[in-house]
């Protein structure tokens, strides 16, 4: 399970992805601070370790 960030040319946006779940933000800064929280927040409630996620 990892999160990712992709930048979609067409539609000029950012978006974080994680398995089928997509969010879309309008710069990086605000796709790149969602992930870190996402990240937090999977890292505390599972035991498993987490992977970073990929930019």
């Amino acid at each position: 399970m990892g999160i990712t960030i992709e930048k979609r040319f067409l539609e000029a946006d950012w978006v974080v992805r994680l398995n089928h779940m997509k969010v879309a933000f309008s710069t990086e800064a605000q796709a790149r601070a969602y992930a870190d929280r996402l990240h937090a927040r999977l890292s505390a409630t599972h035991t498993a370790p987490i992977g970073g996620y990929e930019a």
